[in-house]
């Protein structure tokens, strides 16, 4: 992954799962090897692993409050849709280079009985 060992395998079946990888684009490749010294390898896939909202409440009549942390090494998008799937862009945010926690508070029409958010890697 990315250049790295990201599971060894030795017996069926194999496969491996990653879990709470930080949001980012990873790269991933399987290369098998046999008893003779034969090689084998997939093609290059890459996975996108969207950031995520940790979380929202309220702050009085229609204000939301939300709380993640900032995607390392990537722009991002906090969007929101009052119906799905009409996603908008409330606000982009650069890339960061450290760890940073986000507290971030909405305000949305009093007609709106639902907003819907999502964060979203470029």
């Amino acid at each position: 992954m990315n250049g790295a060992t990201f599971a060894v395998r030795t017996n069926a079946p194999y496969q491996a799962t990653l879990r709470e990888a930080p949001a980012g684009v990873y790269r991933v490749q399987a290369i098998g090897y046999d008893d003779d010294g034969g090689v084998g390898s997939s093609s290059v896939v890459s996975i996108n692993v969207q950031p995520r909202i940790d979380r929202i409440e309220t702050a009085g009549t229609n204000l939301a409050v939300l709380q993640f942390d900032a995607p390392l090494l990537s722009p991002y998008a906090l969007e929101a849709a009052d119906v799905l799937p009409a996603w908008s862009n409330l606000v982009t945010f650069p890339a960061e280079s450290a760890r940073r926690r986000v507290r971030f508070t909405n305000a949305f029409p009093v007609e709106v009985p639902t907003r819907f958010y999502r964060l979203a890697l470029p």
